[in-house]
């Protein structure tokens, strides 16, 4: 039995690609630098809501270019966000960290691909 023909996505926009690639890894070092000062602070305020601001950035950038799998981690990211700070959901702040750690790692290697 044969598996159906996985279907193609929508195509990137490789003339896009060229100015999305830079300002997504210049985004993906501001997460850096927040989620190293949110460990140092962990009640700051500005933390949650600056990440939130970076991943919707990146979800609606690289959505308008194709890159829909990037599209959906950051969408992700951004209702975690969402769901913690609208709707009360308790995550631990470790956890909160390492999740937006590996979807920084997860956007930067896709980037180099």
């Amino acid at each position: 039995m044969h598996a159906p023909p996985r279907q193609a996505g929508p195509a990137v926009d490789l003339e896009m690609l060229q100015f999305f690639i830079p300002e997504t890894e210049e985004y993906c070092e501001q997460m850096e630098q927040v989620l190293d000062n949110w460990q140092r602070r962990p009640h700051d305020p500005r933390a949650e809501d600056t990440l939130l601001r970076l991943f919707h950035t990146i979800k609606g950038a690289a959505n308008s270019i194709g890159f829909i799998h990037l599209g959906r981690l950051a969408h992700e990211m951004e209702e975690l966000f969402l769901g913690i700070g609208e709707r009360g959901l308790q995550v631990p702040h470790g956890t909160k960290l390492d999740l937006c750690a590996d979807a920084a790692l997860v956007i930067r290697r896709s980037l180099r691909r």
